[in-house]
């Protein structure tokens, strides 16, 4: 499995974020999950170039290299598949959308979406506040632009 600083930048990329830390027993669950998946991942008959990693004990980070072919339904589905699987073997929550990743002061919270909207419009948070983006698509993206001020970032 290559890893995602290994990626080549146009890779598509999710970000699966948790609602609490991803602790060392459940690291290690993901981790065994994850590598079996990334060894068995086809498109179109072909293995898939990609990568599994825990970022930060809050997300899961996949990416997928598509490089002279789009991935299949099929593949795309066995990503969902994977976080399911992880969250029963868990019991963590991976899916959950309005979930978002703020970090203040080297900690991080997770927050519902519709409170972090209205904290922002109170100017609630501090000024060092940081926000991680959920919606990029491609590693390039991810090593721009995952963290961001929360000032400048998706949510304003």
């Amino acid at each position: 499995m290559r890893r995602l600083i290994s990626m080549n930048p146009l890779s598509k990329i999710w970000i699966y974020t948790s609602k609490s830390k991803i602790n060392k027993d459940n690291a290690k669950i993901i981790k065994l999950f994850s590598d079996t998946f990334i060894n068995q991942w086809e498109s179109h008959g072909n293995k898939v170039n990609g990568s599994i990693e825990i970022v930060d004990d809050y997300f899961i980070v996949v990416t997928a290299d598509e490089q002279g072919s789009a991935m299949c339904g099929k593949a795309k589905d066995a990503i969902m598949r994977l976080i399911k699987e992880l969250e029963f073997e868990t019991g963590l929550i991976f899916t959950d959308r309005m979930a978002v990743a703020l970090k203040i002061d080297d900690k991080i919270f997770i927050s519902n979406f519709y409170d972090v909207k209205e904290k922002l419009k109170k100017n609630a948070y501090p000024e060092n506040t940081k926000i991680y983006n959920p919606l990029i698509t491609t590693v390039k993206d991810y090593n721009e632009s995952f963290m961001q001020e929360i000032s400048d970032s998706w949510l304003t």
